[in-house]
């Protein structure tokens, strides 16, 4: 399956309007079953500790709004957990399993293998429970195209909240800093913009930027320094970057060189990223990370998987992070902006699509009647949780953007994107974050969903972090075994 790009180009236009498994496993199409007895579902989910108190409220209201169902929670932790839980509980087949289970698109190929995952696509159409016309125009569709995705018709995962990746700068060192002294060809000799910034490309990135702030802080005294030395314990450079599988994955889609694909007729996957002109792009970064401009939180293991401890305390002037963190790149010592990830030499400036989704699993030890009305149970949950205000409250909690346009307009969600906010705060950064994520959506992607498309992921950012981290300069050879390596290690469980 060809990645698509997801076409939102109207999100933009009306937040400001509104500022000023498999086929057998099809839900609901045998009937509720009769009875008002209630129905018991679970939801699994990663949210931490710091949200039990709203999802403990949400499932309050849910539960006052339709007495006849009771909702479970299964915590698990992390989304990766989330697979795990589950593929745990259909292997055995306890029958413990969630109804609604958080999900990335991924992971739904491994319910569907199950049998267990249902074609929303059955529920969204339903006379009865299904979306209105307004629904359906409501939901941004580019998130929903996201859940059609696989190697069968239908519809296996909707949307529950979206993020994506973004660069976040030290605003106070880098917008109006002059470094015609070290090279006047950066930004025509004049001092950095935010729309120079803006249209980064990794070849001005690391051919010009990088260098030029390099010599640029070499030459200034100590207690001057744009870059703060953390000492070997620290991630130091100019930029991190926090996942480097999406790393790989951008590249691959920015420069057109291939990742994976899936043939819709067979649904058999493709990897397509073990060719000569993506290991000529490992090249480029393997060098730039000798350089010290661009480093993986994988560089140190205490960093908790992420580089925006080093960012705050000015070890890095950029980092690149997902919208869904930018509360961790927040700094007491310096404002920071947030700009696109910087591009190929075509001005391909595309970058992938993130945040959870949410997806429905059969039960089928209670018998037909009883699995159909736990699947509508869990839809109703569903239609509660992407509700407009549900959705914009939530999305404000967790630095997400709504998947329903009318989320955009609602007070709190305009509120909480007003610029005008103090400077170095949580707050401001949020509403930054938010604005960008609104035009980012224009230009995100997401790649194919097959048997062994979750591997490919895990494979190419194990790639990615020993170019990142090799002490050398990497040989056309060792290149070749990291990728032919990656490769086997997808086709085995394909």
């Amino acid at each position: 399956m060809k990645k698509k790009l997801l076409a939102i180009f109207a999100v933009t236009s009306l937040m400001a309007l509104a500022s000023c498994g498999g086929a057998n496993a099809n839900g609901g199409e045998d009937g509720e079953g009769g009875g008002n007895d209630t129905v018991t579902i679970k939801y699994t989910n990663q949210w931490g500790k710091d949200k039990q108190g709203v999802i403990d409220g949400l499932i309050e209201d849910f539960e006052k709004d339709h007495p006849n169902i009771k909702v479970e929670e299964i915590k698990v932790g992390g989304y990766d957990g989330a697979l795990s839980q589950t593929k745990s509980d259909l292997s055995t087949g306890n029958g413990e399993h969630g109804d609604l289970v958080i999900c990335y698109p991924d992971h739904v190929m491994t319910y569907i293998d199950f049998g267990v995952a249902v074609n929303l696509q059955t529920l969204i159409d339903d006379p009865e429970v299904g979306w209105s016309e307004d629904d359906k125009a409501d939901y941004i569709a580019g998130f929903v195209s996201e859940g059609k995705q696989f190697p069968i018709e239908g519809t296996y995962c909707l949307p529950y909240v979206k993020s994506t990746e973004a660069l976040f700068y030290n605003k106070d060192v880098l917008i109006g800093l002059n470094l015609q002294s070290v090279d006047p060809t950066i930004n025509n000799g004049n001092a950095i913009t935010a729309e120079y910034i803006d249209s980064l490309t990794w070849e001005e990135f690391f051919g010009k930027l990088c260098p030029a702030l390099m010599t640029y802080n070499d030459g200034l005294a100590t207690d001057k320094k744009i870059l703060v030395d953390g000492g070997e314990t620290a991630i130091n450079g100019i930029c991190g970057y926090d996942s480097t599988a999406n790393l790989f994955i951008n590249l691959c889609e920015q420069y057109g060189y291939g990742y994976t694909s899936s043939n819709t007729a067979t649904g058999k996957g493709s990897i397509d990223f073990n060719n000569d002109n993506m290991k000529s792009v490992m090249k480029v970064f393997n060098k730039a990370s000798l350089a010290g401009y661009i480093k993986p939180s994988t560089a140190q293991s205490g960093s908790g998987g992420y580089c925006s401890g080093y960012f705050t305390k000015q070890n890095l002037l950029f980092n690149i992070g997902s919208t869904a963190g930018a509360k961790h790149e927040v700094s007491k010592s310096f404002d920071v902006n947030v700009a696109p990830i910087p591009g190929a030499a075509s001005g391909n400036k595309h970058v992938i699509s993130q945040g959870p989704s949410l997806c429905i699993l059969r039960h089928n030890e209670g018998g037909k009647e009883m699995a159909n009305k736990r699947i509508k149970a869990a839809w109703e949950l569903y239609k509660f949780l992407t509700s407009t205000v549900n959705n914009a409250n939530w999305a404000i909690s967790e630095s997400y953007l709504p998947v329903r346009i009318s989320s955009l307009g609602v007070d709190d969600y305009v509120s909480h994107t007003d610029l005008n906010k103090p400077a170095k705060s949580e707050e401001l950064l949020a509403a930054k974050t938010c604005k960008y994520s609104t035009a980012a959506s224009n230009n995100v992607f997401t790649s194919a969903v097959f048997k062994g498309s979750s591997e490919a992921r895990a494979q190419v950012g194990g790639l990615m972090s020993e170019v990142l981290l090799a002490d050398h300069e990497l040989s056309d050879a060792e290149l070749t075994k990291l990728f032919d390596q990656a490769y086997e290690n997808i086709v085995k469980v394909m």
